[in-house]
C-alpha cells in the first residue's frame, strides 16, 4: 500500500506541474486570455486530440468546487484538482 500511495502522490506532483507549465505557456502565447478562458485553453492543450471537451471539465471543476460550502470565483487550483483527481 505505501507504494501506492507514493505512486499517486508522484503521479499528481508531475501532473500538476504539467498543468502550471501549459499555464504559462497559454499566458504567454495568449495575454489576451485570463480565468476561465485562460484554463479551458490549458485543459484544451492537455486533453490534446480530446480538447473538445475542455468546456466540460472545466463546468464540472466549478460545479465541484465553487458552490460548496460558499459560493466562490472558480481558480486554477480548482481546475488542476478536478482534473488530478
Amino acid at each position: 500500500m505505501p507504494f501506492v500511495r507514493l505512486a499517486e502522490r508522484r503521479y499528481a506532483r508531475h501532473a500538476s506541474r504539467q498543468l502550471l507549465d501549459l499555464f504559462w505557456l497559454e499566458q504567454r502565447e495568449h495575454p489576451e486570455l485570463n480565468g476561465r478562458s485562460l484554463y479551458q485553453a490549458v485543459v484544451a492543450r492537455r486533453l490534446g486530440p480530446e480538447a473538445a471537451r475542455a468546456p466540460e471539465v472545466i463546468r464540472r471543476a466549478e460545479e465541484s468546487f465553487t458552490d460548496w460550502p460558499v459560493e466562490r470565483e472558480l481558480r486554477f487550483r480548482h481546475v488542476v484538482h478536478y482534473q488530478i483527481f
